[in-house]
């Protein structure tokens, strides 16, 4: 094998990439920041001692659950957001892509509750770039670099979709040809492109099994020795294209543009040099002492395997084990990760929030309808009743009966925002916080929607 033909990253396509992710974690801060009262403060719907209460475990940490203070919170959304804007600018790369490292993994930590797949993508494609060689600047050539660093970062993003055609289910995904319908069949993730899709059964069944080919084909096909250039540019127009798939048809977060990203990185020399030919030269940076070179090496070689070895662990039915001692140090670096996107099997459920609430004038409205008199029936677009992707997954996880004594906190933090929205002209007297679940109908059944009240606060 050729260590080169298969693992390098041209300088010109690192550039992009850097400019690309940083865009990317500058939206993900503006989203955040955009509900800063409500996700990252004790006014919120996890209060400080809540997070500590129900999340502070060994090796769990987050920066911006070292106090409550909101000042100190909002300096560390600067410090990241200035971060990106320098790696967007090329500035101070490492250093630029170590605080946003450690100011996404602090956010993500410290609402839990927000999580997604998307979040994994961003925080260790970041991790993998902290080790990405420096390379010469200014001096007219272009580079190939080469080395374990180039070689984690390339497999990492191909591991959500190898991984996660792995933990699919054949049944839906192959043999009945019907998990996308079934995904396009949640309204609380589908955009319009999506909603006109779902139909057409005939074609969803055909993009069902492409999804599923490509997902379990990407990684092999990129490994395959042979027109190594071709594949590369293979490879970017499949991830360009998965990503772009993503965005039409769903809300459904940071995942799709992690892989946009990050598609970028396959981009051959090849194909640069049509528009500017350089002298290229390849990059290794080899010249640190030779005990550097070793301890570089066999650090970035302990977490590629230990990466690879936790993908392997978490796929669905797999018998490999994951040694206990390791996981609080992959939970400290928030290496783990988990790829089960529709997986086994597609959710055949999903809903919206009706937050209905009795005012001293004795109407009743709905929180999450603009303040409009209750109506418990489906909305003709469900994602209008989310601000963002954000409060979607909230939504979809205070559902969870797991997070019930959570609902408590969202209570507070709605009658609170009402109070100070309304100048307390006029207060809540109670608040019943319902869940909407609608089923997916499965054959010639119908849709059945379903209402569950999730918590009240009338005594």
């Amino acid at each position: 094998m050729n260590f080169q033909n298969y693992f390098y990253i041209d300088s010109r396509s690192i550039r992009l990439f850097r400019v690309l992710i940083g865009l990317v974690v500058c939206h993900d801060l503006l989203v955040r920041f955009s509900d800063f009262t409500a996700h990252y403060t004790d006014l919120g719907v996890l209060p400080l001692q809540a997070w500590y209460t129900q999340y502070k475990t060994p090796g769990f940490w987050s920066l911006a659950a070292l106090s409550s203070n909101g000042i100190y919170t909002l300096i560390l959304f600067f410090v990241g957001l200035a971060a990106a804007v320098a790696l967007v600018f090329d500035k101070y790369v490492r250093l630029s892509t170590v605080l946003c490292w450690v100011v996404l993994l602090s956010l993500q930590n410290r609402n839990p509750i927000l999580y997604q797949g998307g979040d994994d993508m961003l925080r260790m494609v970041l991790f993998w770039s902290v080790f990405i060689p420096k390379y010469p600047k200014g001096t007219g050539k272009a580079y190939q670099i080469v080395g374990l660093a180039t070689m984690a970062l390339l497999i990492q993003a191909l591991y959500p979709l190898f991984f996660s055609g792995l933990y699919k289910g054949a049944y839906e995904w192959w043999y009945k040809g019907t998990a996308f319908n079934y995904a396009l069949q949640l309204d609380q993730l589908t955009r319009p492109f999506g909603l006109w899709l779902r139909q057409y059964p005939i074609v969803t069944g055909l993009l069902t099994r492409v999804v599923y080919i490509v997902e379990l084909a990407v990684l092999p096909v990129f490994l395959f020795p042979l027109f190594r250039e071709r594949i590369r540019v293979i490879v970017f127009w499949t991830l360009f294209a998965f990503s772009l798939g993503i965005i039409l048809c769903f809300m459904i977060g940071l995942f799709p543009l992690c892989i946009m990203a990050c598609s970028v990185l396959f981009i051959p020399t090849s194909f640069w040099q049509r528009f500017k030919h350089r002298e290229v030269e390849i990059y290794t940076q080899d010249d640190a002492s030779v005990l550097v070179w070793w301890g570089r090496r066999f650090v970035l070689l302990t977490f590629f395997i230990t990466v690879l070895w936790w993908n392997v662990v978490d796929v669905r039915g797999s018998r490999v084990k994951f040694p206990r001692s390791m996981v609080k140090g992959m939970v400290a670096l928030r290496l783990n990760q988990t790829w089960g996107m529709f997986a086994p099997t597609v959710f055949k459920d999903d809903g919206w929030l009706v937050l209905s609430a009795k005012l001293s004038n004795g109407d009743i409205v709905d929180l999450n309808n603009d303040n409009l008199p209750v109506d418990f029936e489906k909305p003709s677009y469900v994602l209008d009743r989310f601000k963002n992707d954000r409060w979607r997954k909230y939504t979809e996880q205070i559902y969870s009966s797991g997070n019930a004594h959570l609902r408590k906190y969202f209570a507070d933090y709605l009658e609170h925002e009402y109070i100070e929205a309304n100048k307390v002209e006029r207060s809540i007297e109670h608040l019943d916080i319902y869940y909407m679940r609608e089923l997916t109908p499965q054959g010639e059944e119908q849709f059945h929607i379903e209402k569950v009240l999730l918590y009240s606060t009338k005594k």
